[in-house]
């Protein structure tokens, strides 16, 4: 764990810098992708404000509702809570959602134009995952195997940096043009991370992850629900090609 640095005198938090570089990142990647792309999605700058800044909201609203009984109270009128760490991502995911569909409706966006925003969020998400790792949060189960890294008295698997891992490959992967010409890279997003963050949920140590049910975490009941929601689309949706294909 490294939560901050210090140079020429100054103290700088490394989870706070990494969501900086994340989001700043994110937006370059996005920007160039839609320069090069041919369906390019209309009015970004403004989309992108407006996501993040529903996004943090979400976010936070998210971790005030999966902390301790009690804790909520204590920590929400703080300034430093609101402008500082302490995120779920599904709860920025869930509200950064509902914020683009109202947006795509109004500004009358196609879903193919949203394939920009995979690879950047993507990344972001990886490169945030470094800062939790830096932070010492969202940390893994005891583990004294190959890898183990030690954290919080005793070796722990290293959970944030094999999500960073996963979400930093498929990020790369979704830049290529053949996959930003998909029709559903958001689609495929929503299904791959929702599997990958149902599977980590399992190796997460700590305890601010919300338990609810029959031992799952609230971003594993997330998963599942995303999960099963994209399944369905994609069941209706291979029902609606072979409806409209024409017969041999």
């Amino acid at each position: 764990m490294i939560p901050k640095l210090t140079l020429f005198g100054i103290t700088i938090y490394t989870y706070p810098l990494l969501m900086g570089i994340a989001w700043g990142l994110g937006v370059q990647v996005s920007q160039k992708l839609n320069e090069l792309n041919q369906n390019k999605f209309k009015h970004i700058n403004l989309y992108l404000a407006g996501v993040f800044l529903t996004s943090w909201l979400g976010a936070k609203l998210f971790y005030l509702a999966t902390v301790e009984i009690g804790q909520s109270s204590k920590i929400a009128p703080l300034a430093s809570f609101w402008l500082g760490g302490g995120f779920v991502f599904y709860g920025g995911l869930v509200f950064g959602i509902a914020f683009s569909i109202l947006f795509a409706l109004k500004s009358k966006q196609n879903l193919k134009s949203f394939n920009v925003f995979v690879p950047a969020l993507c990344i972001g998400h990886g490169i945030g995952r470094i800062g939790c790792f830096m932070a010492g949060c969202c940390y893994g189960v005891p583990y004294d195997g190959v890898l183990s890294v030690h954290m919080h008295s005793m070796d722990r698997f290293p959970v944030q940096l094999l999500e960073s891992f996963t979400l930093l490959g498929f990020g790369l992967v979704t830049l290529k043009v053949k996959f930003q010409e998909k029709k559903y890279l958001v689609a495929y997003y929503f299904a791959f991370y929702s599997i990958a963050r149902f599977l980590f949920e399992f190796v997460r140590g700590d305890m601010i992850r919300g338990i609810w049910a029959f031992g799952l975490s609230t971003s594993q009941i997330i998963s599942l629900l995303i999960a099963i929601i994209m399944f369905v689309l994609c069941c209706v949706n291979l029902k609606s090609s072979r409806s409209t294909s024409p017969l041999v």
